[in-house]
């Protein structure tokens, strides 16, 4: 429920979200400030993006949240 919240937020209700808002929620969320761990983890998590679509689903967007435990 917690990602569903954060997804939401971030995409206003829409279905996906894309660089500029997982960089967002890497850096408000996760805390991040390092520019090359902001850049490694958006990197990681587009690989997920299982249909090329070029943005984040929010089921792409679970599976990488729980992979970073």
């Amino acid at each position: 429920e917690e990602l569903e919240n954060i997804f939401l937020k971030q995409t206003g209700g829409k279905g996906t979200i894309n660089s500029t808002g997982i960089e967002e929620i890497v850096r408000n969320v996760l805390g991040e400030k390092d520019q090359n761990e902001v850049d490694y983890v958006i990197k990681n998590l587009f690989r997920l993006d299982t249909d090329g679509s070029g943005s984040i689903d929010f089921l792409e967007f679970v599976t990488f949240m729980d992979n970073l435990g």
